[in-house]
């Protein structure tokens, strides 16, 4: 199954604006796997000996066993962008170079012009959630065969539009 990793905002947010945008984006993105970095939630221990390293570490690992970037941006976050930039970066491995590059979807909440680098490293950038997702499943969501291989939302429990009397 493919996996998404929610990148987004959290140092100095409120749990509404870290919780709620990746609530609906795992309902959206329902038949994927999501890798959510709240999942562990380190805010107010940033500081502590040891805890940007587990955070940073686990995060990248996160990123590593992912297919792809769901990014909401609606204001410049650092770790938000050091994510992207790591996704996007060829790897030295310990069984040499991979040349694994993550696609990177941008949900753009900020109303203003994106910074260079965003737009530069963004697979797509969207106007919205509901978007982004739809471009991720069509993307990566299960393939259906009745449908010709493309993405159905009823792939993974037989096929949506049999079940809907179109085939």
């Amino acid at each position: 199954m493919k996996k998404v990793y929610l990148c987004g905002p959290i140092n100095g947010r409120t749990d509404a604006d870290c919780r709620n945008w990746r609530s609906q984006a795992k309902a959206l993105l329902a038949p994927l796997e999501t890798l959510d970095p709240m999942a562990r939630d380190y805010r107010g221990r940033e500081t502590e000996s040891g805890v940007p390293k587990i955070i940073v570490e686990q995060d990248k690992a996160d990123i590593d066993d992912c297919d792809a970037l769901l990014v909401l941006f609606d204001r410049p976050s650092v770790g938000a962008a050091m994510e992207i930039m790591y996704a996007r970066t060829p790897l030295f491995t310990r069984d040499g170079f991979s040349p694994k590059r993550l696609p990177v979807f941008v949900v753009d909440m900020s109303g203003r012009p994106l910074s260079p680098w965003l737009s530069y490293h963004a697979t797509a950038v969207f106007p919205s959630l509901d978007a982004a997702c739809s471009a991720v499943l069509s993307n990566y969501g299960p393939r259906c065969f009745s449908c010709d291989g493309r993405y159905c939302e009823g792939a993974a429990f037989g096929c949506y539009l049999k079940a809907k009397g179109v085939l």
